[in-house]
């Protein structure tokens, strides 16, 4: 009998032959993206095999690109009860749980796919993904390396793998993955990206600007590739390559918030501002409600002279972003700005209560300006911030400066200020004047922006350090380095500073000079230089350092290119004009006062005020409500803004007959200009050293009888001054020889002076040692 042939038939889990044909075309639509067709193709044969798990699968491949998630999620689920043994189903139910922000569910069904098919790549880098979310970094790493031992081409494997590694600091291996799967797919714009992001966060930023620029090359009109190239050339500190590359980033991707802030950012340290208000005002239509712009705008108009709208927008950014303590510096440096100091100084206060470990210098910085705050009660705030410093700061190390109290000391200068500054035009001709027998010189710039001055000076320095992209730590590091004596810091709390790196005691000595009027409350900084007006006997119990007094003025000035003298404006007006060129920051309710009464006590008299913000009407309208409560009608006040160029500045003083000067932070630089254009300053001396530097400064130009000890004795000399128009003439005519001849200006003997300071505070170090 003959064998008889079987023919086997159809089962529920093995479509017919029909049917297969069906599904392989459903699945040819979908891999080209034809989404629609497909699902019509897969729904075609869940009619004729209700239930088929292939076509169930399909169903939730199709929804889930159409971002229909919970029709995805539903299809998917149904496919793994049709059939559980299939992982992909699982897979696929894992995916939709995923987009449906269920991490939990989702995890337990790529747990289920791997369990049915250990070699399912995709599922494998799935879990990665959510347990490196959740930073469980060591398994996801291992999910990764699991796909790669199945599927050593996975580029998504690689590229995972290589970002977890990342995190974990295993930087090495991370980048040979990167290089791994970018030579799999060299226009894959994020491994680049992030391989790059690596490389700048390990500081191999030519390493960046090579990798960036060959993408590049490759890709040109992919924005993202050109941001991250601006971020590398911004920090080897190429600004004007990082702008154009932020520029060009900004004009691939004109809705992309980051390239636009960025491009801000830039334009800030190169002092665009003019250019950065439309870039924040473009980043504000991006994002109406983005905290940064809006703070970023804040910050730009107060530097083009518009607090006002600066003040308004500060504030939005605090009720944006509650916790943005930048927002909170904005709104008391635009009060500042405006004149309003005491209200500044409240907003601090209340930021420092709830931010204490930031904008520490600024609320000190502020504190100088406020005029109902006592010596003690400033020292006292600087101890706070000075125990703050100690505490977030590490330790001191051991210095390996070979301790010889006669050998060239090597003396670093540290400013954000080695530009066209006040700080600048005081330090310039003691570095000129520094004896290179004696004294090596180090200057280390904090700030990025350079200009002339910037460019002189470094001339002046035997090492010249730009140190704006340092960390602290780095920066300390560098002048451990370069075997640092003396490390004399200029800015104290002022903008630009890096106490954070002083106070790590990178030299054995440490000296606050010039830039800031108050002890810097540091337990790292050993000395102040002062001299003997500012800071008189008794005055030691308000420092945190030692004083070191210099014989004359701790000033040394030497004058700018300036225009011809003229004679006295009252001579020629029939009425005297008083003047004040000081920030407003400077005009307390205590000099509004004293300006005032200097008005009353000579009744024809008019008062110039100039500086930064007058060019509001905010500024100039709270200016002129503050005479008004004097008795001071709005017509003997008259407002300028700001002058950009110092010669057109100076020339103002051509207006002026005498200068006020403000109080309790008495003028520096202003004060020396004016008397430089002929025009006497009469101040007023308090008890803190802000307020006795027009003391210093008169007294060693020759005028000490245009000192007042109250405000009584101001209004007196102020008033004596304009009734006495032959002795303004006088003066006017005399002042530059006065002056040139004058301690102020005698370059070389200040120099010695401090340089034999510099010497008796090393050699005490020497015999401690």
């Amino acid at each position: 009998m003959s064998a008889k042939l079987k023919t086997q038939r159809p089962t529920a889990s093995s479509p017919s032959a029909r049917l297969r044909s069906e599904l392989d075309q459903a699945r040819r639509l979908l891999e080209a993206g034809q989404i629609v067709e497909a699902a019509f193709a897969y729904e075609a044969c869940l009619m004729r095999r209700p239930g088929l798990a292939e076509a169930l699968y399909g169903m939730g491949l199709c929804a889930l690109q159409r971002g229909e998630l919970e029709a995805a999620r539903r299809y998917a689920t149904q496919a793994t009860e049709a059939d559980p043994s299939r992982a992909p189903g699982w897979h696929l139910l894992g995916r939709a749980y995923k987009r449906l922000a269920q991490p939990v569910e989702a995890e337990r069904c790529f747990q289920r796919a791997i369990e049915t098919a250990p070699g399912h790549v995709e599922a494998r880098i799935h879990l990665g993904i959510l347990l490196r979310g959740r930073g469980e970094l060591g398994a996801a790493a291992e999910q990764y390396r699991a796909a790669l031992r199945r599927q050593p081409g996975s580029f998504e494997a690689l590229v995972n793998l290589a970002n977890v590694l990342a995190d974990l600091n295993e930087h090495e291996e991370a980048i040979r993955h990167f290089q791994r799967a970018i030579a799999l797919r060299p226009d894959a714009s994020d491994a680049v990206v992030n391989l790059a992001k690596l490389l700048m966060r390990l500081e191999r930023l030519d390493d960046a600007v090579t990798l960036l620029s060959e993408a590049q090359q490759r890709a040109p009109s992919d924005g993202r590739i050109v941001r991250e190239l601006g971020t590398a050339y911004e920090g080897l500190g190429d600004l004007a390559a990082a702008g154009a590359a932020y520029h060009k980033a900004a004009t691939l991707m004109p809705n992309d918030l980051r390239a636009h802030l960025l491009l801000g950012e830039v334009g800030l340290k190169l002092r665009a501002h003019a250019d950065c208000v439309t870039i924040y005002r473009r980043c504000l239509e991006i994002e109406p409600d983005d905290p940064s712009a809006t703070n970023n705008l804040s910050v730009v108009l107060r530097m083009e002279e518009r607090p006002g709208e600066a003040l308004a927008l500060a504030r939005r950014a605090v009720q944006l972003k509650p916790d943005m303590v930048e927002a909170h510096a904005s709104v008391a440096d635009a009060l500042s700005s405006l004149g309003r100091s005491a209200e500044a100084d409240a907003v601090y206060r209340e930021a420092m209560s709830r931010f204490p470990d930031h904008i520490l210098s600024n609320f000190l910085l502020t504190s100088n300006y406020v005029d109902t705050l006592t010596p003690e009660e400033l020292l006292a705030r600087h101890r706070q911030v000075g125990e703050r410093y100690r505490r977030l700061v590490p330790p001191a190390i051991t210095h390996g400066n070979g301790p010889d109290p006669h050998r060239s000391l090597r003396v670093g200068y540290l400013s954000g200020d080695f530009r066209a500054h006040s700080v600048a035009y005081f330090i310039e001709p003691i570095l000129l004047a520094h004896d290179p027998d004696r004294v090596h010189i180090a200057c280390y710039h904090t700030q990025g922006a350079a200009d002339a001055v910037t460019a002189r000076l470094e001339r002046h320095a035997r090492v010249w350090v730009q140190a704006e992209r340092m960390s602290d730590d780095a920066l300390a590091q560098r002048i451990r380095d370069d075997q640092i004596d003396i490390l004399v810091d200029l800015s104290g709390h002022t903008a630009g500073n890096r106490l954070f790196a002083v106070a790590r005691k990178p030299a054995p000595v440490q000296v606050s000079y010039l830039g800031y009027p108050t002890t810097t409350g540091l337990a790292a900084m050993d000395y102040r230089i002062s001299d003997w007006q500012v800071d008189p006997p008794g005055s030691e119990a308000m420092n945190t350092e030692a004083v070191v007094r210099l014989p004359d003025s701790y000033y040394c000035f030497t004058p700018p290119p300036a225009p011809d003298l003229v004679t006295p404006p009252a001579l020629r007006r029939g009425f005297v004009t008083f003047g004040s060129f000081n920030n407003m920051a400077k005009i307390s309710d205590t000099a509004v006062s004293l300006w005032a009464a200097a008005l009353h006590a000579v009744p024809a008299s008019r008062l110039l005020l100039k500086t930064r913000g007058l060019s509001d009407p905010a500024c100039r309208e709270g200016l002129i409500a503050r005479f008004a409560a004097h008795g001071i009608e709005a017509g003997r006040v008259s407002f300028e803004g700001w002058t950009r160029a110092r010669e057109g500045h100076l020339a103002l003083y051509n207006e002026v007959d005498i200068a006020l000067d403000t109080y309790p932070y008495n003028g520096g630089t202003t004060t020396c200009e004016a008397l430089w254009m002929g025009v006497p300053v009469v101040s007023m001396c308090g008890a803190t050293h802000a307020s006795r530097m027009g003391m210093s400064l008169l007294r060693a130009a020759g005028l000490s009888d245009l000192v007042a000890l109250d405000a009584p004795a101001y209004v007196r000399i102020a008033a004596g001054l304009a009734s006495d128009l032959e002795r303004l003439a006088s003066l006017r005519a005399g002042m530059r020889t006065q002056l040139s001849r004058s301690a102020l200006m005698d370059a070389s003997r200040f120099t010695r002076a401090l340089e034999e300071a510099y010497r008796d505070m090393w050699q005490r170090w020497c015999w401690r040692s």
